[in-house]
């Protein structure tokens, strides 16, 4: 009788445990590839992930990692979903077969944007043919709209950006986009390249005033900017919990940390999430063979 006791028992534990891996006591890793700076990446976010542990029962971790590093990092790290622009999206599903998830949406082509080259208001540079001898300040080079699709504008145009511009830098360390918006508006640079939902974010917070400071030189073509993805291998049942979630998201979606009721929305600086297709990623993979970019690169 007392076996049967021990046993009864064992079975109970057993089960209840069993139930604490498979329902909420779940935890995922997300990592989010840096915006502007790491401090302020985990201040956006960190609202998002307890809306997410609300929403889904799950436990979620946040890492913040730099553009740069990401690929190593998720090598090592096997994050359970990534947020990243739509350049490193692309090397992540060709090479670890990561999925897309939904895209973030905000600014005017929602979860789609456009690259610019911009100059000032006053500059006599009005193509990019005049930028043949200028200095001019670019993105991280795996930025979508900030190097990667204004360097194959300028290659189709005629300027080679390495062999034709007087100077061509590119900012290091926090606030990059910013700080090619700054450098061009104070006259340390002839023209920049920025996203043009860089330029809408910071006329929106009053920092710039778009028509009034500068000229748009050229525009590419729009394509998918932030991007939620996951990991092969990711149960569905749980890629299908954070999708319904994050879709789910409005202008109202709020969630309460220690007390203070969060609006989504403005923490996180997004507008929402939608679907899109991977196909929609593929003039993106043109430019990137275009111009010889992993994960496209032939050595």
């Amino acid at each position: 009788m007392k076996r049967l006791a021990l046993f009864l028992l064992f079975l109970i534990v057993t089960s209840a445990c069993k139930g604490s891996v498979s329902g909420g006591g779940r935890t995922y890793k997300i990592g989010f590839m840096i915006c502007n700076s790491e401090k302020e990446t985990k201040e956006r976010f960190q609202p998002l992930m307890e809306y997410l542990k609300k929403e889904t029962g799950y436990n979620f971790v946040l890492s913040a990692i730099d553009t740069v590093d990401f690929e190593e990092r998720f090598k090592k790290e096997q994050y359970d979903f990534t947020h990243t622009n739509s350049i490193l999206y692309i090397i992540l599903n060709k090479e670890y077969g990561v999925n897309l998830l939904v895209s973030e949406k905000n600014g005017i082509y929602g979860s789609k944007t456009m690259g610019t080259i911009i100059v000032r208001k006053d500059s006599n540079i009005n193509s990019i043919k005049d930028l043949k001898g200028k200095k001019m300040i670019f993105g991280p080079t795996f930025a979508p709209f900030g190097y990667v699709t204004q360097f194959d504008m300028m290659i189709r145009g005629g300027i080679d950006p390495y062999k034709d511009l007087k100077i061509l830098y590119q900012p290091s360390h926090s606030f990059q986009h910013e700080k090619i918006i700054y450098g061009v508006w104070f006259g340390a640079y002839d023209a920049g390249t920025a996203p043009l939902l860089d330029l809408e974010e910071m006329q929106k917070e009053g920092k710039i005033k778009l028509d009034e400071d500068f000229k748009i030189i050229a525009k590419t073509d729009i394509h998918p900017y932030c991007t939620f993805g996951y990991r092969k291998g990711l149960p569905d049942d749980v890629v299908e919990k954070v999708k319904k979630a994050l879709l789910k998201i409005d202008k109202n979606t709020t969630v309460e940390i220690n007390g203070e009721r969060i609006n989504i929305f403005r923490a996180s600086k997004i507008e929402g999430f939608e679907e899109l297709a991977d196909k929609d990623y593929d003039g993106l993979r043109e430019i990137l063979k275009r111009i010889n970019f992993p994960p496209y690169q032939r050595y």
